[in-house]
């Protein structure tokens, strides 16, 4: 059936009841038959595992098989690839955490010497002198 432009498909309920309608109109406008491409990917993310099953864990990281007397098998080239990757990341990491220390530190050095800029203007400038001076005096000397 078609009312306007939405498509809608009649379908019978297995169990009607009283007062329950013994068919339902579905419209194709609501209805997504295609999967969920990230299915279940919020509940992974909230309870602290992989966003995709296949990204790390047991069953990516380590080999399929080994031989019957123990010998480790050969490394996989997907391992292999995953290896390098994380090495580049952790090494990606490490230079930047130490660009961030450097750019840590050079700005609290700014930041002191800012302070002793500030500190030798403040040295510099004008003394208050005559009877501005005698009456800083008297104040500090009656508030002691």
């Amino acid at each position: 059936m078609t009312y306007g432009h939405v498509t809608c498909v009649p379908f019978l309920c297995s169990k009607p009841g009283p007062g329950f309608l013994s068919s339902v109109r579905v419209c194709s406008s609501s209805l997504s038959t295609s999967p969920r491409c990230c299915a279940g990917s919020e509940w992974r993310v909230k309870h602290g595992l992989a966003e995709n099953n296949s990204v790390y864990g047991p069953l990516t990281d380590l080999p399929d098989w080994s031989f019957a007397d123990g010998r480790p098998a050969p490394i996989q080239k997907g391992i292999a690839r995953r290896r390098v990757q994380r090495a580049e990341i952790a090494s990606q990491i490490v230079s930047l955490s130490h660009q961030m220390e450097n750019a840590m530190t050079q700005w609290h050095n700014k930041k002191a010497e800012m302070a002793r800029d500030q500190e030798r203007e403040n040295s510099m400038k004008f003394k208050a002198k005559g009877c501005r001076m005698k009456a800083k005096l008297q104040n500090a000397e009656s508030s002691s």
